[in-house]
């Protein structure tokens, strides 16, 4: 065999290489990846079958491959291979090899000497003092173990080697750590007689494992796509086939510990972070062992794992999409017509309509559409929004494609080949379509990617489902920046391929595959499981049907609470549909439906914008610590049974370290109008954040080791408020093993069913919402750094909202939840939003503080501090404005602001004024009836030094008589607005003057501030406790009207019964 210079075609014997044989497959394939051109010749294979089919193997891959291969008379005697396939060795100047480390921290996969122990054919790593690694060699005879990286695991030197002993005795090999002690059978193979692990750790839920022993505890990992009928029914499959779906189970157990095998999964090179080949250990399996510290154990997994790189904040923030055939000047239009409603955009994605359509998969711009793309890109960055394009890979580069030649030069192939095809096991043609083709489009405009892979994950070069296409685009595209020398952060939007897959967020759960109420209700559940390996960041299709906009605008308040928020259709939104009549095409566009449900939408996207900040920081925290955004209820109540019930009816889930939300996912009463969902209140206080109602937690009856233990009445209707099913198609040894009631055949639906059992009911708290209402509690003591709803006093209406998420911090507000306790603190982080600087210590963070103290006079005085900020960045503002707000607070008769050691009395203004006031220099206050809120703005403070503002509060009567108000007067406000629809409010007509209950009390709000403001706290605390008796009064008028003489205007009467009806129960005055 002869290698060929290609550019001279002269021989160079110094290139001369042969094969022994064609059966030397690894040889072959080596030259027909690195040799310019390859000669095989003279090889008879006629008379043997087994060399003709691998013969005939080789030239399929090839000419796969689009190279060309000759044979002649049956014979292989003269083949030659033009061109380059890949390989190790890249021959042409690319930007250079896959990242082998990247944002998610260095890649040392061979862990340190004085962290392992080796006998025979076992091998011991201790990572931490309660994460070991146990491998087992293939061969006993000379055992090898594997230290190249993993998909799953780039590094096993963490610095510092945790102490432990190691001793052997009576052929017994022990290892032991602060927590846990292994015990290993010298000689023998792995077993549960063999290899075991206990716990030394009395205060651990861990108790012990051994080898092969099943769990019954996982608490469940994530899966490729977000799919309703998801099981959980502990098996190697984990509920699905076990390949297609990458379904991982968690590193979280009830029972203390989990366990990862490896073996099965691919290495990766030691140079260039590409396939390597399968892992050669026969056994190679990690435990946890954490007990119930859950987020100790993920904070050990991205330790070996890698970090969550930090998104752009962009990403944080809105994201629109639509499958539709925009133009250049439509897409920057749909920009407009956010803005023209104040309404907040930071990412716009293109989806595939924006490239040619010679077939699904595409690279380059349709110039029908797209004639001057630049121009477009330029203007969508200059207002701050992020881009996106959708891509298909799957058919390859074809002819057609802008980039298509430079590709074939540089992979030295024939240009008249139709198509240069996909193949994830070709690292040169996969730097060749990121380099040549990718980088043109990203060179042109687009940020980032949208990877739609669809097309199977054994195909196009994969050797396994942990070597698979979906992993492998989002590794390449999400370190492709880092790998041509960009500073800039690297993200995908992409669905999940495996364990490893954290590293490259943002995933994309594939089109909602029915848009209906108990998808919805499967999604909350989906997101916050996924924390369980370390990727909290998926990103759910928001969308809705014609047919039902209050299902659509609950999947917005959940999309505005979730990890990502992104409005999408899937293409169900044009077509057919619109000549239907009425028409039924799903909505992508809230301002397109009618005004009550446009205005909820509307304050879910402002909200969620406004959250920013906070949502930020617990970015930062998934960086350093493993642990997502969203995260199930038992990562803070590991001991609480009620935190492992999340399911269809009970949706809740912890939002960063402050936040438990609730989304409501079932649909309202048709009288009423009021969705009625369970809520959960974790031991502890909290804060309703419409309300204002102080909630008191409780620990849960049943226990947590004895779930069975519960009591399952008769089923009745009502129990489908109850379902503690987590997705369709529940048995009965699942509903059970979560310690709830199974129904085998109710009447009254006629379809098994899984119920919560008594002692669960009875620790649930109903929540009646309307439309514009999210259950979410804070924690008491809580400071919630937000965006404010207005700059300096500003009105909301008439804010510019796009790019927000990729601004500075000009302008923070801060939130704080005096309710229940007696101090508090947080800390929010900042950067600049976009680069990998972050990474080498480009940020900032500042600690907000405040305390409550009783001065002589038995008066109440708050002192907010915000510290100096530690740290900083190039791009950090030298100044900022402040919006100090306490929740539930009494009014203050004194005010003042201490900054740079001088102290400034701070005076009224009514925010009507203050909005006049754009750029007031100087600090004030207002007090906002509404809801119950002390409101102070601070102005243009250096971010050099701190600042704090002392309150001093009114003691004449006590601030938990506030509880619940705000929830009162939004609901009156609600109920006489409805009535005043149809004119039908007791009151409003001429000769009603002796009625106006439930005006007189929607009209409190605008007393409690005056009031507040002009220091007549005689006359603020008067109205607060005649809030009762005009709430019963407003009752007692709206029941004495005749519902059915009003005709179809009877229901207005109903909800608004029902909304006091509620308010009275939430407030405890």
């Amino acid at each position: 065999m002869r290698q060929q210079d290609a550019d001279e075609g002269e021989e160079d014997e110094d290139d001369f290489m042969d094969c022994e044989s064609i059966e030397d497959f690894t040889c072959l394939e080596f030259l027909a990846r690195h040799k310019t051109s390859v000669e095989l010749n003279n090889i008879d294979i006629d008379n043997d079958v087994k060399l003709k089919e691998l013969a005939v193997t080789i030239k399929e891959q090839i000419e796969a491959f689009g190279f060309i291969v000759e044979t002649e008379n049956g014979k292989i005697d003269t083949t030659f291979i033009s061109g380059i396939s890949s390989g190790i060795i890249t021959p042409f100047s690319f930007a250079g090899p896959p990242l082998a480390s990247g944002p998610w921290g260095d890649r040392n996969p061979v862990a340190s000497s004085d962290a392992v122990v080796i006998s025979g054919s076992a091998r011991f790593t201790v990572l931490t003092d309660r994460l070991i690694r146990m491998e087992y060699a293939t061969s006993t005879s000379d055992p090898i173990f594997e230290d190249r990286a993993t998909v799953a695991f780039i590094n096993r030197d963490l610095g510092d080697v945790p102490t432990f002993t190691q001793s052997i005795q009576d052929g017994i090999l022990t290892i032991a750590t602060d927590s846990i002690e292994l015990t290993y059978t010298i000689g023998e193979e792995f077993s549960s007689s063999s290899l075991a692990v206990n716990s030394v750790d009395t205060s651990s839920a861990f108790d012990s494992w051994s080898y092969g022993q099943a769990s019954v505890g996982n608490l469940l990992g994530t899966t490729a796509i977000e799919l309703y009928t998801i099981k959980s029914d502990y098996n190697d499959n984990c509920g699905y086939d076990g390949g297609e779906c990458h379904c991982e189970w968690g590193l979280v157990s009830t029972e203390g510990w989990a366990l990862v095998d490896d073996a099965t999964n691919y290495a990766l090179s030691d140079d260039a972070d590409f396939w390597d080949g399968p892992n050669m250990d026969a056994v190679d399996v990690y435990l946890f062992a954490h007990g119930r510290d859950f987020k100790g154990a993920l904070h050990d997994y991205v330790k070996v794992g890698g970090s969550i790189a930090m998104l752009p904040r962009n990403a944080m923030g809105v994201w629109w999409t639509r499958w539709y055939d925009f133009t250049q000047q439509t897409a920057l239009d749909s920009v407009d017509d956010f803005r023209s409603r104040s309404l907040p955009l930071d990412t716009l994605v293109l989806d595939m309509n924006w490239h040619t359509k010679d077939d699904w998969t595409g690279y380059s711009f349709d110039p029908r559409l797209y004639p001057e793309v630049r121009d477009m890109f330029e203007d969508l960055h200059a207002y701050g929004l992020t881009t996106a394009g959708n891509i298909h890979d799957a058919d390859g580069v074809g002819s057609w494609e802008t980039q298509f030649d430079a590709m074939c030069t540089d992979l030295r192939l024939n240009s008249s080949i139709a198509k240069v095809p996909f193949d994830i096991a070709k690292q040169d043609a996969q730097l060749a379509l990121e380099d040549d083709v990718m980088q043109a489009l990203e060179d042109i405009g687009f940020d980032f990617w949208w990877i739609d892979w669809q097309q199977g994950e054994l195909t196009h070069g994969a050797k396994s489902y942990k070597m698979n296409p979906t992993i492998w685009t989002a590794h390449m595209r999400s370190t492709d920046k880092q790998r041509r020398g960009s500073d800039d952060r690297g993200m995908v939007l992409s669905r999940w391929g495996g364990l490893g897959g954290h590293r490259y967020q943002v995933g994309f759960s594939g089109d909602v595959k029915d848009v209906n109420w108990q998808t919805l209700a499967f999604q909350p559940y989906f997101s916050a499981t996924a924390s369980n390996v370390g990727f909290g960041y998926w990103s759910h299709d928001i969308t809705g049907p014609e047919t039902d906009v209050e299902l659509y605008t609950r999947w917005f308040q959940w999309g505005a609470y979730s990890s990502i928020m992104r409005m999408h259709d899937r293409g169900m939104s044009a077509g057919g549909c619109a000549d239907n009549d009425p028409p039924t095409c799903s909505l992508v566009q809230p301002w397109k439906a009618d005004n009550t449900h446009f205005v909820a939408m509307r304050d879910a996207l402002r909200g969620r914008s406004a959250l920013l900040p906070y949502l930020y920081t617990a970015l930062r925290a998934s960086y350093d610590t493993g642990v997502g955004v969203i995260r199930p209820m038992y990562y803070e109540n590991p001991e609480e049974f009620m935190a492992y019930l999340q399911s269809l009816s009970f949706p809740q889930y912890y939002l960063g370290d402050d936040l438990v939300v609730s989304p409501i996912v079932v649909a309202a009463d048709s009288s009423t109008g009021l969705a009625q969902q369970p809520l959960w209140v974790p031991p502890g206080t909290w804060i309703e954040r419409t309300t204002g109602f102080v909630r008191e937690g409780q620990t849960s009856a049943t226990s947590l080791q004895n779930p069975e233990t519960t009591t399952c009445p008769s089923p009745t209707p009502n129990d489908l408020l109850f379902d503690c099913a987590t997705a369709q198609n529940y048995d009965q040894q699942q509903c059970e093993a979560r310690g709830c009631c199974w129904n085998e055949s109710p009447a009254y639906d006629g379809a098994p069913y899984c119920f919560y059992s008594d002692e669960v009911v009875d620790n649930f708290q109903m929540k009646y919402a309307d439309i514009d209402e999210v259950p979410v509690l804070v924690k008491s003591g809580a400071v919630l750094v937000e965006f404010p709803d207005s700059v300096n006093g500003g009105a909301p209406q008439q804010m510019d909202l796009i790019g927000r998420a990729s601004q500075a911090y000009g302008s923070l507000s801060l939130s704080v939840f005096l309710s229940g306790a007696s101090s508090g603190s947080t800390t929010f982080y900042e950067d600049d939003a976009s680069s990998t600087a972050y990474v080498t210590g480009a940020s900032a963070s500042t600690t907000v503080s405040w305390s409550m103290a009783t001065d002589d006079d038995s008066s109440q005085s708050v002192t907010v501090k915000v510290a100096t900020p530690e740290g900083g960045y190039d791009e950090m503002p030298e100044s900022r404005n402040y919006e100090v707000r306490l929740v539930n607070s009494a009014p203050p008769s004194e005010v003042t602001l201490s900054s740079s050691d001088v102290k400034t009395p701070v005076r009224a203004m009514r925010a009507s004024k203050l909005r006049l006031a754009k750029n007031s220099d100087s600090a004030s206050w207002y007090y906002d009836g509404a809801t119950s809120t002390l409101v102070i703005t601070v102005p243009q403070q250096s971010t050099a030094t701190g600042f704090s503002v002392s309150i001093k509060l009114d003691a004449s009567s006590s601030d938990s008589l506030l509880s619940g108000v705000r929830g009162v007067l939004r609901r009156a406000v609600i109920a006489k607005e409805c009535l005043n629809e149809a004119r039908i409010c007791p009151g409003e007509a001429t000769g009603e003057e002796d009625l106006g209950a439930l005006q007189r009390l929607a009209s409190t709000s605008s007393t409690l501030s005056h009031t507040a403001m002009a220091g007549n706290f005689t006359g603020f605390w008067n109205a607060v406790s005649n809030i009762p008796t005009a709430l019963s009064a407003a009752q007692d008028e709206l029941g004495a009207l005749n519902v059915t003489a009003l005709g179809n205007s009877g229901w207005r009467v109903i909800k608004a019964m029902a909304l006091l009806q509620n308010a009275a129960d939430d407030i405890s005055i």
